[in-house]
């Protein structure tokens, strides 16, 4: 079975792009444009990988991510943070004590995008 990666993006031609992009790679994407959308979805059923953009309406990309990490439910779900905005060491940093494995500074080439999501799933290579 696919993996199921949502994509909590506001921007719709990015979510779009990525979407695409995950497909054609033999993964099931579903689509948040804001963060109370996005918590919605996950609470009724928890995707395998959550790429997240920070700057989200509704819900802070960060304030989601603290409340997943507060759910034993979603506590370890992995998350791969995707800014066109929190850029520099200090927003990994704060990330990574999230649990956050990847974090791609936007515009970030669809190689590192796979890489990631690669790592993230832990499963043999996206081709």
């Amino acid at each position: 079975m696919a993996s199921r990666i949502l994509i909590a993006e506001d921007h719709e031609n990015i979510a779009t792009a990525v979407a695409a992009l995950l497909q054609r790679h033999g993964l099931a994407t579903t689509w948040a444009a804001d963060g109370v959308t996005a918590l919605s979805l996950i609470a009724r059923t928890p995707p395998d990988l959550l790429l997240l953009d920070l700057q989200l309406p509704g819900v802070h990309g960060v304030e989601l991510l603290k409340k997943l990490r507060q759910s034993p439910k979603t506590r370890d779900l992995p998350v791969i943070i995707t800014t066109g905005v929190y850029k520099g060491d200090r927003y990994v940093q704060a990330a990574l004590t999230l649990g956050v494995q990847h974090y791609l500074e936007k515009p970030y080439k669809a190689s590192a995008l796979l890489a990631a999501v690669q790592s993230a799933l832990g499963g043999p290579a996206v081709a």
